[in-house]
């Protein structure tokens, strides 16, 4: 006799829902692809100096030659499609340039979200609940032949 039944419907409800892949991952994107996205978009003139990536937001950080270039920087990341809450947070003149830092949101959801990596679906798991010396005990595998199977 199962001394916990509320127990075992949980037990089961959640090893359903993990097979079933309800639990989805957010996405977030690889910092090397992000960084060679960037770059292939950024005019002669800037170097990106520091990028974090934490969830989808994108932090950049890097120095330009004159703020032209980092306008023409906030334009192609802008038209690129696929970013949302495109902001340039600071520009402050320095020895020989300019330093800047902004930051955007990857949207995942916009096809052009060529940042995104695809989500991965958790592989299906099938759960065996079993009595084993009177006891019932969910496993991956089916049944012993000695044990009764439970529905």
């Amino acid at each position: 006799m199962n001394r916990f039944p509320l127990l075992s419907v949980a037990l089961l409800i959640i090893a359903s829902t993990i097979a079933g892949g309800a639990l989805a991952q957010e996405q977030t994107p690889p910092v090397d692809k992000v960084r060679a996205w960037v770059t292939s978009m950024a005019p002669a003139g800037v170097r990106v100096t520091e990028l974090k990536v934490a969830g989808k937001r994108i932090l950049l950080r890097g120095t330009s030659g004159n703020t032209q270039q980092v306008s023409q920087l906030l334009r192609s990341i802008d038209s690129a499609g696929g970013v949302s809450s495109l902001n340039l947070e600071t520009i402050e003149a320095i020895a020989g340039g300019h330093r800047f830092s902004l930051y955007f949101d990857v949207d995942c959801s916009d096809p052009a979200g060529r940042l995104c990596t695809a989500p991965t679906r958790a592989k299906a798991v099938t759960v065996h609940k079993c009595e084993v010396g009177g006891r019932i005990v969910f496993q991956d595998r089916p049944c012993a032949a000695a044990a009764i199977p439970r529905h």
